[in-house]
């Protein structure tokens, strides 16, 4: 248990559990981000707690080529 003053990381929040953190008043949300994809995510989570680094390797690799897949590009226009 942690106590008042001491630091702790938590990832993985997903945004109802977010939600609750933050409306705790003795716990403190600095950060959190949710990607909005659940293949993405579900990926993510199953990288997160991988230990053969070939297979987490495998699933940051198919993260990636998702990621790289739904980008979205927005025109750069110069005005002279």
């Amino acid at each position: 248990m942690l106590k008042r003053g001491e630091v702790d990381i938590a990832y993985l929040l997903e945004a109802p559990k977010a939600q609750e953190v933050k409306r705790d008043p003795n716990l403190r949300l600095a950060f959190w981000a949710y990607s909005g994809y659940p293949d993405i995510d579900v990926l993510f989570k199953q990288q997160a707690v991988e230990t053969d680094r070939k297979k987490r390797e495998a699933l940051l690799h198919q993260i990636q080529r998702l990621v790289y897949e739904r980008v979205r590009y927005g025109p750069i226009f110069e005005y002279i």
